[in-house]
């Protein structure tokens, strides 16, 4: 304080306390320090100690080790010296094989190295074509050329579009087409003129039917038993030698007659028209009870002066491929001509033939 002033004297016992207590830690360590020394891994016999006789251990085995290593390199000299003697001689060997084969090694460096000529060439060519190709994708991604007007003209798509599907509708027009087959035979009994004879005739039909409500049918038309059939004509002149004639026809249907008819159905109601029997002519079928009965009238022979010929008959379905047949022919003519004939007739379509023989038993023929 009387040095300095009341903060002076303050610094100065600040100073004196940090020593004393400076003192005091110096202490402490060095009494720690006294018992690690004593006690810890500096002691006699600690960690220290034990590491140094290992060290020493250590470097014993080393010495007995070198030592052992002078004896094999002392004894082994001579044969270290023999095995470069024998590398010597194969090397003098090498050298003397390669001098007597110069040619041919020469030769396969020099094949080596044409090889690695063409594989630069073929590398350059690939790399040109690729190049090419390149040139040739931009041209189709831009719609050039046949494949790229195929790829990018909207029109051209469309219209491919139309032809395949023009197609698909044809080949399903095709694929939908039935194929349907008729037999029917009739018997021809109770004419006018002369009521004790019989008549066979049968009828073979094949029918095309590419939509359910259209068709085409041929028929195939026989007399197995020939049946005569009497008209009269009589022929009127006038003039100076006015009169008349009259003349008698008996008619033996005893050939084959042909007929191919269209016909398209409306509901209950199929109109035909075509070939009859051979002569122009049509008819009408009336479809009644989910089409097991069906009611036709046929008119044809119109190119004739025995008038037309009228046919009408009734088929009545028992089974779906069996029916009888029934009705009255000529029947312009009740008196001279007309009669009344019945029978039997089998329909199958490609379907019902196609499960027939898929059903039928195999057949060996041993």
């Amino acid at each position: 304080t009387v040095f300095g002033s009341d903060e002076g004297a303050e610094r100065f016992r600040e100073i004196a306390e940090n020593l004393v207590e400076s003192s005091r830690d110096l202490a402490k360590t060095t009494d720690g320090l006294r018992v690690r020394i004593s006690e810890g891994s500096l002691a006699p016999g600690g960690d220290l100690d034990k590491g140094l006789r290992d060290l020493a251990r250590t470097a014993g085995k080393l010495v007995r080790l070198a030592d052992s290593a002078q004896h094999i390199v002392d004894r082994g000299g001579d044969k270290a010296l023999e095995s470069l003697d024998n590398v010597h001689e194969i090397t003098a060997s090498m050298r003397d094989i390669l001098g007597r084969n110069k040619g041919g090694v020469d030769t396969a460096v020099g094949t080596a190295t044409s090889t690695l000529r063409k594989l630069e060439d073929t590398l350059a060519r690939a790399d040109r074509i690729l190049a090419h190709l390149e040139s040739v994708a931009k041209d189709v991604d831009a719609g050039k050329g046949n494949v790229g007007r195929l790829l990018r003209d909207e029109t051209l798509i469309r219209e491919t579009e139309t032809v395949i599907k023009d197609s698909g509708s044809l080949v399903k027009r095709f694929t939908d087409l039935e194929l349907g087959l008729d037999y029917r035979i009739a018997a021809h009994a109770v004419r006018a003129s002369d009521p004790d004879r019989l008549g066979w005739q049968s009828h073979l039909s094949l029918q095309l039917r590419p939509r359910p409500d259209r068709f085409v049918r041929a028929t195939v038309t026989s007399n197995n038993l020939g049946m005569p059939r009497t008209f009269v004509r009589t022929t009127t002149s006038s003039g100076s030698q006015a009169g008349s004639l009259t003349e008698r026809f008996v008619e033996q249907d005893d050939s084959f007659l042909f007929g191919l008819q269209y016909g398209r159905r409306f509901g209950w109601l199929t109109l035909r028209g075509g070939l009859l029997e051979s002569t122009a002519g049509g008819g009408v079928d009336v479809h009644l009870w989910s089409d097991r009965i069906t009611l036709s009238a046929d008119a044809f022979r119109f190119n004739d002066d025995r008038m037309p010929r009228l046919r009408a008959s009734a088929t009545v379905a028992f089974w779906k491929n069996l029916y009888v047949w029934f009705g009255g022919d000529e029947l312009l003519f009740p008196q001279s001509r007309a009669d009344f004939f019945y029978g039997a007739g089998l329909s199958f379509t490609d379907n019902d033939l196609l499960i027939l023989f898929a059903s039928a038993p195999s057949v060996s023929t041993r």
